[in-house]
């Protein structure tokens, strides 16, 4: 939440006004001051607050290096990955989180991993957000079906297989109960068991009614695509690549006109 100081008069007295107000937007702050009767001027964004006194004692005493321009909300994050060995989120997920809209009202400078999950988790849950929610269930899953590996079809929640699937279950009652239920937004990092280093680590559940669901949806999309790639490969060296979209617009042609003739039956 940002700090904005607004200049205004008042709209009955016409009095001048100078007021804070947080909010996300200008937009936000404007109707906010319209509601308290004032009419808006100038508007300013105004910098974060600095970091308090005790949380820079805090910090220093857990042995955290404070840059020069961190504000308040950057070393309490900073303090997050500390306690909690999390690891810096990198740009690639940020990114999805600004996409789905959830870093719109945060300070997300040095935020970690686990912290960035769980606030897209917890965003999905408060704004009932279900289709973003499966989405990014289903994407986090197939990142582990592929290891992690980044040379893969599906880069980002929005390709066409993964909205496919969240369209189908996004107002599914028993998945979203699922997902709610038995998952925190850090337990979508991985699924399972992992050995590190001779410890083992445990992700989400990989028993539950969503994942088992989504994981085979999952698999047999993947498959039917891979076997789609394959038959249009083969196709295109035994016919050429114009003959096989001439076929395939015929086929899309027929199927036209089946549905076609199903609706007017």
């Amino acid at each position: 939440m940002h700090t904005y100081e607004v200049k205004g008069v008042g709209i009955k007295t016409g009095r001048p006004r100078k007021r804070k107000y947080k909010g996300c937007s200008e937009e936000e702050v404007i109707e906010k001051a319209k509601q308290d009767g004032t009419k808006v001027l100038e508007i300013k964004k105004l910098p974060p607050d600095p970091p308090t006194e005790r949380q820079i004692e805090y910090a220093l005493d857990l042995g955290i290096r404070i840059p020069p321009d961190a504000n308040k909300y950057d070393l309490s994050n900073l303090i997050d990955l500390y306690l909690s060995y999390d690891k810096y989120a990198d740009e690639r997920i940020l990114g999805f989180a600004k996409k789905f809209g959830v870093l719109r009202c945060k300070e997300w400078k040095y935020i970690g991993k686990k912290k960035l999950f769980d606030e897209m988790w917890d965003y999905f849950i408060s704004k009932e957000k279900h289709r973003d929610m499966v989405a990014w269930f289903a994407y986090r899953i197939y990142r582990g079906i592929v290891h992690g590996r980044y040379d893969v079809e599906i880069q980002d929640p929005w390709h066409p297989i993964i909205m496919r699937i969240a369209e189908k279950y996004k107002d599914d009652e028993v998945i979203i109960k699922s997902l709610k239920r038995n998952y925190r937004g850090k337990d979508l990092i991985w699924f399972g068991e992992i050995e590190m280093e001779g410890e083992i680590y445990y992700g989400g559940s990989k028993h539950t009614i969503a994942y088992k669901t989504i994981y085979s949806e999952l698999m047999r999309a993947l498959a039917l695509d891979k076997i789609s790639i394959e038959k249009f490969k083969e196709l295109k060296e035994l016919y050429g690549f114009n003959q096989v979209k001439v076929m395939a617009s015929i086929i899309v042609f027929i199927i036209l006109i089946l549905i076609v003739m199903m609706y007017y039956h």
